[in-house]
Parts: C-alpha cells; sequence; structure tokens
C-alpha cells in the first residue's frame, strides 16, 4: 500500500489523495483544516478538485461506461489474445479523453458542476452561506463537500455534525449525502450528526424525505418520511424516529452542549467530539447522569464542574487528555 507523505502540508494532490479516500485522521483532520486557511492553498485544492470532480461524472457518462466495459471484454475474451494491446490502448486513449475532458478550461459541451469544501478542527464552528442564500452551521471536525447543479443541490457531509437552512427551490432538491444514506428537501431546517455509530437527523422545519444505505441492514426498504419536531437515529442494528425539542439540541450551533440526565458517557463523548484534549473515565463512572449547560470543547472546564459537584475526581491531566476517577468518598465505601 501506497501511503501518501502529507507532513509538509504543502502538497495539494497528496491532500485530495486523502480527502477523497475518507479515511483521514483526527489529527490529519485538524492539519488540512489550518492548511486550507490559508487562501493560496484553498485556491489550489479546489482547482484540483473540481477538475477530479469533472473526471468523476464523465467517468459515469452511459457512453464512456459502455465504451470501457466494451474494451474490457475484448481485452478477456481468450480467443481475442492477440488482440489485447489494441485493446489496453482503447482503455489508455479513453482514460486520457477523460482526463481531457476533466481538465479545467476545456471547451466543449457543458462541464459539470464543481466542488466546493469546507472543514473545521476542535472547538471551531463555521458558518456558510451558499451561492442560492441556503446555509451551512459546520460544527468542530466536521468536513462538507458542495456540488450545485442545474438539477440538484449535492451535499456531502464527511465526517462531523452541520446544521442545514434550505433556500427554496422545488426546481433544485437539496440533497444531503452521508456515509448512512441521503436527506432530500426542498426548502426547510435540519441538522445531520454523523460523528458516531451511526446518523442522526433532527428536523426542525417543513418536512424532508430520508433513504438509508441499502447495503446494510439499517436500510428501511423504503423512504422515510420526517415531519416537524422528530428526530431519526439509524445505525447498523436498525433506526427509529421520535419526537425531540429542538432548543437544547441545537445549542452546540451557539457554541453550547446542554445536557438532560444524560450518562457521564454520552456527555463524554460529546466533549470529545470537539474538544482538543479527550476526557477518559474509569469504570464505574460511565453510568452517572449528570444535567446542566456548558461550553463546548472546555474539557478542562467541564471536568472540574464534575469535580466541584462531586460527581468526579480529576486523577491526571495534560495537553492530550484528563483522567477521570471515582470521587475518594465513593472510593471507600464498600
Amino acid at each position: 500500500m501506497v501511503d501518501l507523505d502529507v507532513s509538509g502540508d504543502r502538497d495539494s494532490s497528496a491532500w485530495l489523495a486523502k480527502w477523497r479516500s475518507g479515511r483521514m485522521t483526527a489529527a490529519e483532520q485538524r492539519r488540512f483544516a489550518q492548511w486550507l486557511d490559508d487562501p493560496a492553498h484553498r485556491a489550489d485544492f479546489d482547482a484540483l478538485n473540481a477538475a477530479f470532480g469533472r473526471l468523476d461524472d464523465i467517468a459515469e457518462d452511459p457512453a464512456i461506461r459502455a465504451a470501457r466495459e466494451a474494451a474490457l471484454q475484448r481485452a478477456k475474451a481468450p480467443r481475442q489474445r492477440q488482440f489485447m494491446p489494441m485493446a489496453a490502448g482503447v482503455v489508455a486513449a479513453m482514460l486520457a479523453a477523460l482526463l481531457l475532458f476533466a481538465m479545467p478550461g476545456f471547451v466543449g459541451g457543458d462541464a459539470p458542476p464543481s466542488e466546493q469544501l469546507w472543514a473545521t478542527v476542535d472547538n471551531q464552528r463555521k458558518q456558510i452561506t451558499l451561492e442560492d442564500g441556503s446555509r451551512i452551521v459546520l460544527d468542530a471536525n466536521s468536513q462538507v463537500a458542495v456540488r450545485y447543479g442545474p438539477t440538484e443541490r449535492q451535499i456531502f457531509l464527511r465526517g462531523g455534525r452541520a446544521f442545514f437552512e434550505v433556500a427554496k427551490d422545488r426546481t433544485r432538491p437539496f440533497i444531503v449525502t452521508t456515509a448512512m444514506g441521503s436527506v432530500r428537501a426542498l426548502g426547510t431546517a435540519f441538522s445531520v450528526d454523523g460523528r458516531r455509530d451511526g446518523i442522526k437527523i433532527l428536523l426542525t422545519e417543513g418536512k424532508v424525505r430520508v433513504r438509508l444505505d441499502k447495503s446494510g441492514p439499517a436500510a428501511a426498504g423504503r423512504p422515510i418520511d420526517m415531519v416537524e419536531g422528530t428526530e431519526l437515529a439509524a445505525n447498523a442494528r436498525g433506526w427509529s424516529v421520535r419526537p425531540k425539542p429542538a432548543d437544547h439540541a441545537l445549542a452546540w450551533i451557539e457554541g453550547y452542549i446542554v445536557f438532560d440526565d444524560t450518562p457521564l458517557r454520552d456527555a463524554v463523548a460529546e466533549f470529545n467530539a470537539s474538544s482538543r484534549r479527550a476526557i477518559e473515565i474509569e469504570p464505574g463512572l460511565d453510568g452517572q447522569r449528570i444535567s446542566g449547560t456548558f461550553r463546548s470543547g472546555r474539557a478542562g472546564d467541564f471536568s472540574r464542574a464534575l469535580q466541584s459537584y462531586g460527581i468526579a475526581r480529576i486523577e491526571s491531566e495534560d495537553q492530550q487528555k484528563i483522567v477521570l476517577a471515582m470521587p475518594i468518598e465513593n472510593k471507600s465505601q464498600p
């Protein structure tokens, strides 16, 4: 396996390969978002990403796909082994043509829509206004790609969490795609959370239609129509829809996290999704339940609050993590 070296933070091609692989580590995501903050880096990356986006679209053109498959079939046929160099030449010529069509500035036909990319790092939120007036709020450690075309507005949530306010346009549905499935809307407001196991979709305004990935057991086998004030949760084990008030669930947009009788293990997971320092808890603490409002990303403040209320004790901390243990008085009890 070839491991691309992106340690120099200078190679747009290497970052693009990492981005499109979908296998970036948390540290790489932070460095990538910081790298993109440089206007020159973003311009280079967007241009290269747009070219590859056009290559993807052209490669799936029915005529190109049919020609490619025909050439490969000829290459595989035993009775035509003598023509394999010719078939290979056909494939090579097709690939060269695809690259030519994908190059920026190529004249001929309507160019497929280009793709724009945004990413955030620890404890960072970003508001994005799209060309049609739709708005995206991107949570910490999240990545989103946007591709607007004449018939669809495509959004790809590569990781993390985002809130969408969709401008009405009945001629172009707004489609958010994740690893678990897609959400289709015309004009509405909703959030999509893909940070942990599965996906959560919270609908705060209007209606959306959800299609879960049919390759997994969570698939509904049919579209799921959601109504305002509900949340859909899906993972590899199944899916459900239930009523969900939006005020607490969307507090992260303003930089807050609200817990209401929440198990400590879930509260810690919420903080770890946005904080630079990870919180670890020893066995016996995870079932503790807490309520309160906290600033997101501030793992230290959260840990000190738990200690002041006698819920946990800070056993150790450094720049990378905070370890929480049972309070001394609780440990001494039989």
